[in-house]
């Protein structure tokens, strides 16, 4: 059987912290029926809050990488957030983010 997925864990998210590239990955179970989106913003905030850099279209796996052209006009630090959907509501079901900068 599944281990149980706990919300508050923070440790299946990747890249955190100083990362060679900004590739995504996450260890988040996938509710059936439902899908991911991905957001990321700029890390270091402006009078506005953190600039919103991208959000993707619903993914439908457990990793998204840009392609190098998005990736290279992001600044080297950013904050980016994983929005789980169940498929059964308009909002999240649950968020996850992490901060991640390169290296």
């Amino acid at each position: 059987s599944q281990p149980p997925v706990y919300l508050g864990d923070e440790a299946m998210l990747q890249p955190r912290g100083a990362s060679a590239s900004f590739a995504f990955r996450w260890d988040v179970e996938q509710p059936a029926g439902g899908y991911f989106v991905l957001r990321v913003r700029e890390l270091d905030p402006g009078p506005e809050g953190r600039k919103l850099l991208h959000e993707s279209s619903p993914i439908h796996a457990q990793e998204w990488t840009p392609d190098p052209e998005t990736a290279r006009a992001w600044p080297r630090r950013i904050h980016w957030e994983l929005l789980v959907y169940d498929g059964s509501s308009p909002r999240p079901a649950a968020l996850h983010s992490a901060d991640a900068w390169l290296e």
